[in-house]
């Protein structure tokens, strides 16, 4: 009988790296289907604290991998969804025959990736939101004119809340000096 015959590779091959776009790819894919950072990057072949480097240095990285967590958290949605409303089949046997069929409608660990992954939502949501706000606001201050900016700050300025402030009679945090209201030894305000 022969052996198979299996080529010999022509040299070491490269290790994967996260600068390679199809190790990327495969990362993200994973994470699309799996949900479970550890995983995806156990499937790409690159340890996952390298995947987290390029996601510190490369933002349309990071923005597919918040949008990869949020499709495993849709999908993730609709399957327990789907369970909750039509349960798991669960079929016993025995001796080569159906001996019952029962309907289960709990799956402790379904829920328990959702809450993972609702945290994981939570703050790719907060953080978009974030930096929706600080763009809106850079967005704003460049297109406001000189004359614009002066009028807001006068306006700020003549404010009735902020003359307190001004005159160095409160600070955000409250009372300064006389205005305080500290009590001495005796327990009578100063």
């Amino acid at each position: 009988m022969s052996q198979p015959y299996f080529p010999k590779p022509s040299g070491p091959r490269p290790a994967p790296s996260p600068d390679d776009p199809a190790v990327r790819a495969r990362f993200l894919e994973a994470i699309e289907k799996l949900g479970v950072l550890s995983a995806a990057a156990a499937l790409s072949g690159v340890p996952l604290h390298r995947f987290y480097l390029r996601r510190d240095k490369d933002s349309q990285f990071a923005d597919a991998w918040d949008d990869a967590i949020l499709l495993a958290h849709g999908s993730l949605e609709a399957l327990l969804h789907e369970r909750f409303v039509n349960g798991v089949e669960h079929k016993l046997w025995k001796d080569g025959k159906l001996v019952s069929e029962t309907r289960r409608y709990s799956d402790a660990l379904g829920i328990y990736r959702h809450k993972v992954l609702e945290k994981r939502v939570e703050k790719i949501e907060d953080y978009r939101l974030a930096d929706e706000r600080r763009r809106r606001a850079a967005a704003a201050t460049r297109e406001m004119s000189d004359e614009e900016l002066v009028r807001r700050i006068a306006w700020i300025l003549n404010h009735p809340a902020a003359q307190p402030i001004l005159n160095g009679e409160e600070t955000l945090d409250g009372p300064v000096g006389d205005n305080a209201t500290s009590e001495n030894a005796g327990g009578e305000p100063r």
